[in-house]
């Protein structure tokens, strides 16, 4: 048996039955060479590896928005989902408005971040003076891709009267 190296990979040559063998086994160690490069580059359609998994995984983002003073649902209520960017908060421009019971969805949320949701809610109008509510919700972190913390409950305080 006789051993070199094929692109620093070291394949096995057999003499036997005429070189049959031999061919046999430089084309396993092309196979082999092949394999590792897929495996190496990716081809489309081919597991992404873990480093990049957190970055293009998707969920939805929900909960419940609620005034502090009373504890009621806040129903009508528009929702932002902000990602902290490493200095700052940013707003993503995605917006929900909570259903009639205070509920929201924001989807296609990817993964990789860390995220907030800013609630706004204004009541009455501009002439009798709007009350104004916002709230943040809580850190979400998704920068694990295990994680599966998804919901950001929003509880808005008064911040005053707007007269226009």
């Amino acid at each position: 048996m006789t051993k070199s190296g094929v692109n620093g990979m070291i394949a096995a040559e057999i003499e036997f039955f005429g070189g049959r063998a031999r061919v046999m086994a430089l084309a396993l160690a092309t196979a082999t060479i092949a394999c590792a490069v897929v495996m190496l580059a990716g081809v489309p359609g081919a597991p992404i590896r873990e480093a990049e998994a957190h970055h293009i995984a998707y969920s939805s983002m929900s909960g419940k928005l609620t005034k502090a003073d009373t504890g009621g649902s806040v129903a009508g209520g528009a929702v932002y989902l902000y990602r902290w960017n490493g200095s700052s908060w940013v707003n993503l421009g995605k917006k929900a408005t909570s259903n009639q019971y205070g509920y929201y969805t924001i989807s296609n949320v990817g993964s990789g971040y860390q995220y907030a949701v800013r609630g706004y809610k204004t009541y009455a109008s501009c002439y009798t003076g709007m009350a104004v509510y916002d709230g943040y919700s809580q850190t979400i972190d998704l920068r694990n891709p295990a994680s599966s913390r998804t919901v950001a409950n929003v509880s808005l305080r008064f911040q005053g009267y707007l007269y226009c």
